[in-house]
């Protein structure tokens, strides 16, 4: 008897206070309790993890799924992302001479740690890790700028799905409103074209207005 996979429940928690997880669903079995009884395991399993989750959805889903929060017996955040997406296009760029953008090696390893822990506000061994498993990660690279031998922004490429997925784009504080995050773009974009034929996509907070304008002044369109 063939078996078929009717859905998936994954978990991505790199920190123990907190871990995201996604449901899938095949479309064809959807509202036959198959989603609360994946989360049901998981929320029997987590217990011995000691984890704390979000589980991430689209608004326009759980608009058509309006019974959904109740059975999996959830609350909605006021916190959400912001989805963009780009087409193939390349950007006419000027190049900067005072910046260099580059794939990270093990050589930037403690400058990344450095730059990010300040960034992100995260201790140095926790950036240290990320930067350390992004050199190994097959499905993405991490990008870096430098300017005046320091690492000032970074940005990290998920390939593994159909688009190019931008995430964790950060720009030292000290060197905002320089241009730096637009140039820094539009390179990648430019790089990306020529390694691959996807598309882009990148989400960014709801509070996070400023990028969002960014990300939006590049080209890029809200898709949820």
């Amino acid at each position: 008897m063939r078996r078929i996979n009717l859905g998936v429940l994954t978990v991505y928690a790199d920190e123990p206070d907190e871990a995201e997880v996604a449901i899938l669903v095949h479309p064809n079995y959807r509202r036959l309790g198959y989603a609360k009884e994946l989360f049901h395991v998981f929320r029997e399993t987590m217990k011995e993890y000691h984890l704390n989750f979000t589980v991430m959805s689209e608004r326009a889903f759980l608009a058509k799924q309006p019974d959904m929060l109740a059975n999996l017996d959830m609350t909605l955040e006021d916190d959400f992302e912001y989805w963009l997406s780009r087409q193939r296009k390349a950007y006419l760029l000027e190049k900067r001479d005072d910046l260099l953008v580059t794939k990270a090696s093990r050589e930037h390893f403690e400058a990344i740690a450095d730059f990010q822990a300040k960034a992100f506000d995260e201790s140095y061994d926790v950036t240290l890790c990320y930067a350390k498993e992004a050199l190994v990660d097959e499905t993405g690279k991490l990008y870096i700028v430098m300017k005046d031998e320091k690492v000032v922004a970074s940005c990290t490429v998920d390939f593994s799905t159909t688009y190019n997925y931008l995430y964790g784009l950060v720009v030292s504080e000290g060197y905002r409103g320089q241009g730096i995050g637009t140039y820094f773009m539009k390179v990648l974009v430019n790089d990306l074209l020529a390694e691959n034929d996807k598309a882009f996509q990148i989400a960014v907070e709801s509070d996070n207005l400023a990028a969002k304008r960014l990300y939006e002044n590049l080209g890029f369109e809200e898709r949820t």
